[in-house]
């Protein structure tokens, strides 16, 4: 489980309190059925953020890589083994072994050298950082065989002979340090900081998309309203141009004008409704961790599509991406992870030269016990050192391998170039869009005092005698139609904000978002 703190950044909003915080224990599901109330934005982004399956999936990715973690880390912790076997064998004596066990003076020895033993092993074995394999290693052994059957010559029957002591074998060139020992878990290391920004990346899509469709969802509303007072505005004129007529002073024809202008108005209600329900669909979608078809939820939306337009630096919000953009910091990562795989890569170009070593002490006794206190005693030290050298002829697979790495990080590099101009040109779209949204903005704001202008006029020379019916409809038409574009343009500022905070990597800020991997907790926004 994850859980998400949404807080209240400073200069956010107007005398904002401090957050009630509300811990976010399980995704927060609505009944099936009913209204979802009047839903801020604060609350959408608190449902999606909940429930959304995408965000969880890509939470659950860091478990994945934290047990990768705790994999390679492993490799490193000591493993204890024991063994036992039991051999039986013979084998026929040469001359010189047949002399040697004096088979020629004993009768009961032939050709054939009979052993049965019996071998155990215990070990204590491990790596280090530095390459190096280490074992501490205690066995015992116990021989029957053709040689000390008979005593004399031998001592024992059987013989349980010992041994304990340490092996090393640690690498000199090939495998050798920290560099290449921890590569795998560098490696891991750098996909879990990956997995925790796709997971942030993964948020800020998905509060970015609620926002949108929130946004136009407010839009639709908004425009249903509009139309509804449209038709208001046609029906209006139809009574006052019928109430003309039966006084004598008016003409039928702008009684049926004005209803076939509410007509037209109405079809135009229905499709503002389908498309409100829609926007309805496409928002409720990130906010339900389950459904039932038979009976969807109606979401209404609380929001008067205002927003703020900070002073925009082309250089000043570039640079914030730089900083905060996700997929410039995963692409600086996966740089990072490149690098690590390279320098490993180089390592395996070099011969192998292992440095081979033993110390220890043997033991011989009549039982079990004594060999080991024997070999514990170290009375009998034995001990060894060498060198063992591999060189690969050609090396084809290591230069293969490195060849490869070298190849993907060139690439990685032009993608990362690339992304930067990406990001350059992202910033400067979304800015160029808030800016059009301002002048459009502006401007719907002018085409509705002048449509209202004209509509207020008309409706003088109406009641003057010198007007008709239909240069009202008209203005009407041309208000209804001015306030829609008005309020379009509402809802396009807001999503090229959105479009901006998210191509600067700012957006989970701006909402005063904070994700945390413990826990966490969720209170205000600004709306």
């Amino acid at each position: 489980m994850f859980l998400v703190a949404v807080m209240l950044s400073s200069g956010q909003a107007e005398q904002a309190s401090a957050p009630d915080m509300v811990p976010l224990e399980a995704p927060v599901i609505y009944p099936s059925s009913g209204l979802l109330g009047d839903l801020t934005l604060t609350e959408a982004i608190r449902l999606a953020v909940a429930n959304n399956l995408g965000a969880k999936v890509e939470k659950l990715q860091e478990n994945i890589e934290d047990a990768r973690i705790q994999g390679r880390k492993a490799e490193f912790h000591p493993a204890f083994s024991i063994s036992g076997l039991y051999e039986s064998i013979e084998k026929p004596q040469n001359t010189r072994e047949f002399v040697a066990t004096q088979s020629t003076l004993n009768p009961r020895t032939s050709r054939i050298f009979e052993e049965e033993n019996n071998r155990f092993n215990t070990a204590l074995k491990g790596k280090t950082p530095l390459g190096t394999e280490y074992e501490f290693a205690v066995e015992l052994n116990t021989l029957r065989n053709t040689l000390n059957i008979d005593r004399p010559p031998s001592l024992y029957y059987p013989e349980y002979e010992s041994f304990a002591g340490l092996r090393l074998t640690q690498p000199l060139l090939r495998d050798f340090g920290p560099s290449v020992q921890y590569a795998g878990l560098r490696v891991a290391q750098v996909d879990r900081n990956l997995a925790t920004l796709a997971w942030r990346l993964k948020v800020s899509q998905v509060v970015a998309a609620v926002a949108k469709n929130y946004y136009d969802l407010a839009f639709s509303a908004g425009d249903t309203v509009i139309k509804r007072q449209n038709i208001q505005r046609a029906r209006e004129l139809e009574d006052q141009s019928r109430k003309r007529v039966e006084r004598g002073v008016g003409s039928l024809i702008d009684v049926q004008q004005a209803s076939v202008a509410a007509s037209v108005r109405e079809e135009d209600l229905i499709s503002a409704e389908y498309n409100q329900k829609e926007k309805a669909n496409l928002l409720l979608r990130d906010l339900v961790a389950d459904l039932n078809v038979e009976a969807i939820p109606r979401v209404n939306v609380s929001h008067r599509l205002t927003a703020s337009v900070p002073s925009l630096t082309r250089t000043g919000l570039l640079q914030q991406a730089y900083a905060n953009r996700v997929e410039y910091l995963q692409a600086r990562q996966q740089l990072e992870k490149q690098d690590i795989k390279i320098t490993f890569a180089k390592n395996q170009l070099l011969p192998r030269v292992d440095l081979i070593g033993s110390l220890g002490a043997n033991g011989l006794n009549r039982s079990g016990g004594s060999a080991l206190g024997d070999a514990f005693e170290a009375t009998t030290p034995a001990w060894s050192i060498g060198l063992s050298v591999t060189i690969p002829l050609g090396n084809q697979q290591a230069k293969a391998q490195m060849k490869e790495v070298r190849t993907e990080k060139e690439q990685m590099l032009l993608s990362f170039k690339q992304l930067e101009i990406d990001m350059a040109l992202q910033v400067d779209t979304a800015a160029s869009r808030i800016e059009t949204s301002q002048r459009r903005l502006a401007t719907t704001r002018n085409s509705i005092s002048s449509a209202q202008a004209t509509l207020e006029a008309e409706v003088k020379r109406l009641e003057q005698g010198v007007g008709v019916s239909f240069n009202i409809l008209e203005a009407q038409r041309e208000v209804a139609g001015a306030e829609s574009r008005e309020l379009a343009a509402r809802a396009d500022l807001n999503k090229a904000l959105i479009d901006l905070w998210l191509s600067t990597g700012t957006l989970l800020e701006r909402f005063g978002i904070v994700l945390e991997e413990g826990d966490g907790v969720i209170g205000k926004m600004p709306k």
